[in-house]
This record gives C-alpha cells, sequence and structure tokens, in this order.
C-alpha cells in the first residue's frame, strides 16, 4: 500500500506540484508569522516579503521536481516570473480583502488554495511546456 502510494506520488505532476507549494507555503506562513509577530513588521509586508523570497525557490523545485526539466532558458524564467507577478499579486490583493473580515493566519491558507488550480495550469502551458 504504502509502496504503490509513493509511485503515485512520483507519477502525478499535480501531485509533485502541490507538495512543492504546500512546502513553500508553510515556510513563507512561517516566515510571514516571524517577521509580523516578533519583528513588528505589518503583516502586509512580512507577507509580500515572504512570497518574493519563495519565489526563486518555487522556480527550481517546478523545473527540476514537478516537470523534470533538465535545463532552462531566460524565456522559461520570465515567464515564470510573468505568471507569479500576477498570481501573487491577486493572493496579495485577495488576502488584504479577506483580512478586513478576518483573521491573515486564517486568509493566506484560504486565497492560496484557490489559487494553486490556476497556478498550476498557467506552470504546466504557459511556462514548463515541453
Amino acid at each position: 500500500m504504502k509502496a504503490a502510494a509513493l509511485r503515485m506520488l512520483g507519477k502525478s505532476m499535480y501531485i509533485r506540484f502541490s507538495l512543492g507549494g504546500l512546502l513553500l507555503f508553510g515556510f513563507e506562513y512561517l516566515l510571514t508569522f516571524v517577521l509580523t509577530e516578533f519583528v513588528y513588521i505589518n503583516h502586509r509586508i512580512s507577507y509580500a516579503f515572504s512570497l518574493a523570497t519563495g519565489l526563486y525557490i518555487l522556480f527550481f523545485y517546478h523545473k527540476n521536481v514537478t516537470f523534470k526539466l533538465k535545463k532552462h532558458t531566460k524565456t522559461m524564467m520570465l515567464r515564470f516570473f510573468g505568471v507569479y507577478i500576477l498570481s501573487y499579486s491577486a493572493n496579495w490583493l485577495f488576502v488584504l480583502l479577506l483580512t478586513m473580515e478576518m483573521n491573515y493566519l486564517i486568509a493566506i491558507p484560504i486565497v492560496t488554495f484557490m489559487l494553486s488550480f490556476v497556478d498550476f495550469f498557467a506552470n504546466k502551458h504557459l511556462v514548463f511546456r515541453k
């Protein structure tokens, strides 16, 4: 049972994409929390900084793990940054709007989950196409 689940994990591009996103989300979430609660930076600025930091990590994860590409081009990296500038802008805006009604620690995972489907499609068909 365990071996079958691991084989499926390795074969499903969306699962690898989601796992990388989940790991990065944890990093960004923790960094946002630490910057906000211990360094006393406004949560909007902390979150923007966390997203920007994670962007570089995410490109190499998706290139190497999710889409298993050996090399990349400058165009690929530019498309990736373009997709994520739009995605992160939408993410930041939706979190900003939701935090008018709820705590930022609740708003961030809700928005991130909703946008993950759009991000996968854009990465698969616009950025890392073979």
